[in-house]
Order: C-alpha cells, then structure tokens, then sequence
C-alpha cells in the first residue's frame, strides 16, 4: 500500500496492486481517460502486479514488479515537457502507457528531471541508483527533453 500526492491529485495503491486516483484532471493525471475532476478515487486498468506508484504535479506513473513484463514503468497525465516519457511532448496521456522497462522503482520530479517532488518523471530503474538512473523530462537546458532509455552521469545529479 502506498499514497503519493501531486501538485492537485493523489494516487494510491491498494494492497491488491490496484491503482486508484482522485483529485484534479485537466492533464489526464488521474489516468482513467477523461479529464473529469474527481472528488472519490477511481480504479485504473492496469496490468497486475503494480508495486510501486509515484505523482508529478500533473503526471502519474506505476511500476510492475511480479509476473509478465516485470519492470515496466507506466505513465499517464501531462506531458508537454516530456514527462509522460513516450518520446512526445505535444500530447497530454489520459490513459497509462508503457514507457520503460527494467526499472526498479519510480519517482517523479518538478522543475527537472534530477529532482524528486513535482512535475517531470525519473524511474531511477536498471542499476536502481540515480548516478546510472532513466531520466526524462526537462533537462537543465530548457527546451531541451531526454527519453527514458538515457542515462544520466554525476554531471547531471544536483
């Protein structure tokens, strides 16, 4: 079980590994498809297996740990700047997509890909450190978007 909070919705996982979400919608960061506000959680259509969940300030992302596809990092909400991760930044998503593989856990960032709380995604992932972590979103250079298959050095870490 776990509870993450965006910047105007929150996400949870309930001990079956469903995911539900509540709260504002206007970026499809609740993930069920429409961008209807929501003031009761609604359950996504996810694969099972989902471990682990964390929200950016309009985006949300899951991560299944057990069974077929272990390791794969679905995301869904707002992603002009690339936080969703499917290698657009054009689009917002209002259902979850799989975006990487092989990952470990997830969290998700504002402001950059290098931080934890808010707005752009990070899956610190294969090696399941940050110095060798997937990364996508706004990089220190705005204007400028990384897919998940990058990887960041210790230049890149503040």
């Amino acid at each position: 079980m776990a509870v993450a909070a965006g910047e105007s919705h929150s996400v949870a996982l309930k001990k079956d590994g469903t995911v539900c979400a509540w709260g504002a919608n206007s970026s499809g960061q609740l993930g069920d498809g429409t961008n209807t506000q929501r003031s009761t959680p609604v359950c996504l259509t996810l694969p099972t297996g989902v471990s682990a969940i964390a929200a950016g300030a309009q985006h949300s992302l899951a991560l299944k740990t057990d069974g077929a596809a272990s390791g794969t990092v679905w995301a869904w909400g707002y992603n002009f700047w690339g936080a969703v991760g499917d290698g657009s930044t054009a689009t917002t998503r209002l259902t979850p997509l799989a975006v990487l593989a092989n990952a470990t856990a997830v969290g998700a960032g504002r402001g950059s890909a290098r931080r934890t709380t808010g707005r752009y995604a990070t899956a610190p992932g294969v090696m399941g450190r940050c110095l060798a972590a997937p990364a996508w979103g706004v990089t220190r250079h705005p204007g400028t978007t990384r897919a998940p298959e990058e990887t960041l050095d210790g230049d890149d870490i503040e």
